[in-house]
């Protein structure tokens, strides 16, 4: 299995990312990943799980210029 983030930005700025194609042994990097990316973004985070899938939904309020 290769190990991939799904990282889709909507318009108004809610960042969605799902861990979909993490291996068991990554899965604590992947995490680690996540709380950062939430940490870097600012604004309220909600992990949503589905039967085989894990989830996280982050929305803020305010624009991010990334370089």
């Amino acid at each position: 299995m290769t190990d991939a983030i799904r990282i889709k930005i909507e318009p108004g700025g809610r960042i969605k990312i799902s861990t979909d194609s993490i291996s068991l042994p990554n899965h604590g990097n992947a995490e680690d990943a996540i709380r950062m990316i939430a940490r870097l973004a600012g604004g309220t985070v909600t992990i949503a799980t589905r039967d085989t899938v894990h989830e996280h939904v982050h929305t803020h309020e305010h624009d991010h210029i990334h370089e």
